[in-house]
């Protein structure tokens, strides 16, 4: 009761509670002379300024926006339905042909690891993790683990593969997961012209 006491009569709207770059470089893209912090001040509950400076100039250290201007790559992020920074990566990896590691990596960090860790067996966890290691990161390590279990896909059958997940150590939705978001990213990237076709 007392912190239902507390609680506000509604909750704070969306727009109040998010980071706002998204949606920043969302208006900026429909004007190359649209005043963001203007437009946005003019919504029923406008954000703090201090939230939009904040993502005004997250824009432009990575890239969007250039002394308050859409860049090219500005273009292409408001166009790819994902996070800012995978965005990115994935524009990245069509300018220097590792399209696939960064469509992986850009699924795995939309969703999460595939590694699971049961408490009973932790230390087995770790050891079936570090059998996916090449002492580059966790990403890179969780890349391999996905591609590992990608090309064990195609010739197992799925009870087996499933055994081998759990062998592994590794959720076997989640892999299907980082799969199907590779799919919609690849459609997206499609849609924006940045991969071909046939890709």
């Amino acid at each position: 009761r007392n912190v239902e006491s507390k609680m506000t009569p509604r909750p704070q709207p969306e727009i109040r509670r998010v980071p706002l770059e998204q949606l920043c470089l969302s208006v900026k893209s429909t004007g190359p002379d649209r005043d963001v912090a203007q437009f946005l001040r003019r919504t029923l509950t406008p954000p703090d300024d201090q939230a939009i400076d904040v993502a005004m100039k997250l824009l432009h250290r990575i890239g969007a926006l250039d002394d308050n201007h859409l860049t090219a790559l500005g273009r292409y992020l408001a166009i790819i339905p994902a996070d800012l920074r995978c965005a990115k990566l994935l524009v990245y990896g069509s300018i220097f042909s590792c399209m696939d590691a960064c469509l992986t990596i850009a699924a795995i960090l939309t969703g999460r690891s595939p590694f699971v860790s049961p408490r009973d067996k932790r230390e087995e966890a770790r050891e079936a993790r570090l059998s996916f290691s090449n002492g580059h990161g966790d990403l890179l390590l969780d890349m391999a683990a996905y591609d590992s279990w990608s090309e064990k896909s195609t010739i197992l059958k799925y009870r087996d593969l499933q055994s081998w997940c759990s062998e592994k150590f590794l959720s076997h939705q989640t892999l299907r997961d980082i799969s199907s978001t590779k799919s919609q990213l690849i459609s997206s990237l499609k849609d924006a012209s940045i991969i071909p076709m046939d890709y």
